[in-house]
């Protein structure tokens, strides 16, 4: 149930990411758009002036009309493209020239209209512009631009200051849609993610439901099985043959048992027993039956366990985790290799270290080894024995014990697995 979370969860986020970066991409390009074209236009329209000595050509009936140049071509395209129309009602603007002496004075000025500027307003924008020592610009929603002409230099400007209002409540409405989008893409995601997920977790739960009927059916002919060895060993005792069979019988009763403790914990039907108990005696006891079998197969044990340590949790379910990790340190080293068990107190969490050297775990196998019948030496997994259900039942049992289960490794040298189980 877990890898369908996570899946539910790619999906979820993955959906998310594509909605709001292409939301963003549009909106944002929409905006660069609109942008461009306004300044690009702004300047189209400056240079008429300078072309035109300050004034701005009579139209077909001989009246001067800025505002409806401004209206048809912002937002316009070049070589008489379709307009880029936008239903913005944008009102007139101010514009006028100023001549001016070598010196920067002002000579004169040029308007097709009253202003309403006084002579010391006029100077101020002047100056502020002149300071910004370049000949095209902006400044306070001023666009400018500083051309020559037969009769000496001009300082065409257009204030654009309400286009500038106008382009900052674009971006203020362009945010509002993003957030609003964004939330209606979450709700949209949650929708999508569970409907997609929905056949994996109904595939899920009939799994589940036949592992656990299965494993129900399967434990009697296996006990049948058993107790007739059991039977014919005594009256057959040299027997190798039913040596085997019982020995196949074992293992198969221990994977039906393994794959019943699975489902039963995946369906919450077994629930861990928590009570406090001396976390230090169970890991303890769980290595020391191993003890023997590490002599015998010639390898190191190392020890290092802190006293007195005391944790919450199944007691009996941390002690089959400990002896998990340990066995799984036995199978994968050599003559010769160490075996260090630490245990300590790590501040809110009781941890327990299990270290071999050996074989270790390659770099893309770290996760995988904790999936269900995954086995990274097929050939070494025959030898030692096993179904690749060992890893997978102590990591459910660290999740039930909300704890962390994580290993680390250098491929065909060490490996090292974490237990962390909060007090």
């Amino acid at each position: 149930m877990r890898r369908i979370s996570r899946l539910q969860k790619r999906i979820f986020f993955g959906t998310m990411a594509v909605i709001v970066f292409i939301l963003a991409a549009l909106l944002i390009s929409l905006n660069a758009v609109l942008l461009y074209n306004e300044k690009r236009e702004t300047q189209l329209f400056l240079q008429e002036l300078v072309k035109n000595g300050g004034h701005y050509p009579k139209t077909s009936d001989g009246e001067r009309n800025s505002s409806a140049w401004f209206k048809k071509h912002l937002f316009s395209a070049r070589n008489n493209a379709p307009a880029f129309t936008i239903s913005f009602n944008m009102p007139d603007f101010i514009y006028f020239s100023v001549k001016l002496s070598d010196s920067d004075d002002i000579t004169g000025i040029v308007t097709d209209y009253s202003l309403m500027y006084t002579d010391a307003d006029l100077a101020d924008v002047v100056s502020q512009i002149l300071a910004e020592k370049r000949e095209v610009g902006r400044k306070n929603g001023m666009a400018y631009r500083i051309g020559h002409t037969e009769k000496g230099r001009l300082l065409c400007v257009a204030n654009l200051q309400n286009e500038v209002a106008l382009v900052s409540r674009l971006r203020m409405y362009s945010a509002e849609v993003f957030v609003a989008s964004f939330f209606a893409a979450l709700v949209f995601s949650v929708i999508l993610s569970a409907l997609i997920a929905r056949p994996a977790v109904s595939a899920y739960i009939k799994q589940r439901e036949f592992i656990s009927d299965a494993g129900h059916e399967l434990k009697t002919p296996i006990a049948v099985i058993g107790a007739n060895v059991d039977v014919l060993r005594s009256e057959f005792p040299e027997n190798k043959w039913l040596g085997y069979i019982k020995t196949e019988n074992e293992r198969m009763g221990q994977l039906v048992k393994d794959l019943l403790f699975l489902a039963r914990t995946d369906a919450h039907q077994r629930l861990p027993n928590m009570m406090s108990f001396d976390f230090s005696s169970v890991v303890e006891n769980s290595v020391l039956p191993f003890e023997s079998v590490i002599f015998e197969q010639q390898k190191h044990l190392q020890m290092n366990i802190e006293k007195g340590m005391s944790c919450h949790g199944d007691e009996h379910q941390i002690k089959q985790v400990v002896m998990i990790l340990v066995d799984n340190a036995i199978k994968n080293s050599e003559k010769d290799a160490i075996i260090r068990i630490s245990a300590y107190n790590g501040g809110k969490n009781c941890v327990v270290k299990v270290y071999n050297t050996g074989h270790g775990i390659q770099a893309n196998e770290l996760e995988k080894i904790f999936e269900r019948f995954y086995r990274s030496d097929t050939s070494r997994a025959r030898q030692t024995g096993g179904y690749g259900l060992g890893l997978p039942i102590a990591r459910t049992i660290v999740h039930a014990h909300h704890g962390t289960l994580t290993v680390e490794s250098a491929f065909g040298e060490w490996a090292e697995f974490t237990l962390r189980l909060p007090k």
